[in-house]
């Protein structure tokens, strides 16, 4: 019976159409079963909370020494003639805090400020105690390290760079008068007044599996009452996060909390080129989710520790899989310009965007006005 059936519609052209659109119809109302069910995991997901194990026997002394070092830090206090906001975190790094001060930053100063960061610079290698750098101004990155590399590229901000941050300040001083100071890394770093908290939380793994030692959390969530702002990184537009923020109300009930998001964009590629793909962040996770944002499925996929400085030993190898090797703009910098031509390596342009950014600056510009009186 098949035969005849394909003769009459190939001799029927209004028939063919007919079956056509019926079978067309059908496919459509049968379609987007994948999207469906994807939504339902993501609310499902916003709706629950992977909490970190409670048994954790070793969290109560270092909880101590951290009480114990910000008693002792409170005697030296430090009170900065501007106006300071910190940039932290609960977590041991990989919060994203890099891209949220150069954020911060750019924002203040399109309102004429002139800010300046005060940072580290973890894992540079100058025999200066404290460098200072001025918008324009320039260093290898030896010398800044790598995150305080991207903030002076942006071009927003001068920079105070040493482990002795009130000391950096006051180098910084003698040659620029900024407005507001940034404090990078802040929220547990005591010794000097802020007049805002902001507090980042990483929507990838907030609790980090708990305090340290057994988790990657310097204080837990507790600690969220002395947060003035807190924004969750890496959140996908859209999605609420409610068990999330349900956690973060119950230690900060009144605290505004704002959703950040990473936009990126594809660097030149040869085409046809098989990708590969590296990074050394806190959040390796977070530059996997950022090459599939942008349609980007690599053929491999390689973790390195944080702030790793990159070798021909660990790169060739993979150049010799991959086309072209894709990594974070902050990677790059860790690896010899030389040594990144021959393997053929391209970084992601990456940026924040901040849901409410006007809100969250109006709270900023509210923080730092009485502290300029």
């Amino acid at each position: 019976e098949l035969a005849p059936a394909v003769a009459g519609l190939l001799d029927d052209e209004a028939g063919r159409a007919r079956t056509g659109a019926r079978c067309r119809e059908l496919a459509e109302a049968r379609r987007g079963a994948t999207a469906r069910a994807l939504n339902h995991i993501r609310e499902a997901n916003d709706g629950a909370l992977v909490l970190p194990p409670r048994f954790n026997p070793l969290s109560p002394l270092w909880r101590a020494g951290v009480a114990v070092d910000r008693a002792l830090s409170h005697l030296r206090l430090d009170l900065p003639g501007r106006p300071v906001v910190s940039v932290g975190n609960l977590a041991m790094g990989g919060t994203g805090k890099t891209p949220f001060v150069i954020w911060l930053c750019q924002r203040l100063a399109a309102r004429g400020l002139k800010p300046a960061v005060l940072t580290r610079g973890y894992k540079r290698e100058s025999s200066e105690a404290v460098t200072t750098l001025l918008p324009g101004e320039s260093a290898p990155v030896a010398v800044t390290g790598e995150e305080p590399q991207l903030i002076l590229r942006s071009g927003s901000a001068a920079l105070a760079i040493g482990a002795d941050r009130q000391a950096a300040r006051w180098a910084l001083e003698q040659r620029f008068h900024a407005d507001v100071y940034v404090l990078d890394d802040g929220f547990q770093h005591w010794r000097m007044r802020r007049d805002l908290d902001i507090v980042l939380i990483d929507a990838l793994d907030p609790f980090r599996g708990g305090v340290f030692p057994r988790g990657r959390l310097r204080e837990p969530f507790s600690a969220l009452c002395r947060a003035g702002a807190i924004v969750i990184t890496r959140a996908e537009p859209g999605r609420r996060y409610g068990a999330l923020v349900e956690e973060i109300r119950s230690h900060s009930p009144a605290t505004p909390i704002f959703f950040a998001s990473v936009q990126a964009s594809i660097p030149e590629l040869p085409p046809d080129a098989a990708i590969g793909a590296f990074c050394g962040l806190g959040q390796p996770e977070s530059f996997r989710r950022t090459l599939s944002s942008l349609g980007i499925e690599p053929i491999l996929f390689e973790q390195f520790p944080d702030h790793h400085r990159y070798s021909a030993a660990d790169l060739e190898p993979l150049a010799a899989r991959a086309g072209v090797l894709l990594t974070t703009e902050k990677d790059l910098l860790n690896i010899d310009p030389a040594l990144a031509h021959r393997c053929r390596i391209a970084a992601v342009p990456a940026r924040i965007e901040v849901d409410d950014e006007a809100r969250l600056i109006e709270l900023v510009m509210g923080c730092l006005a009485p502290a300029q009186q």
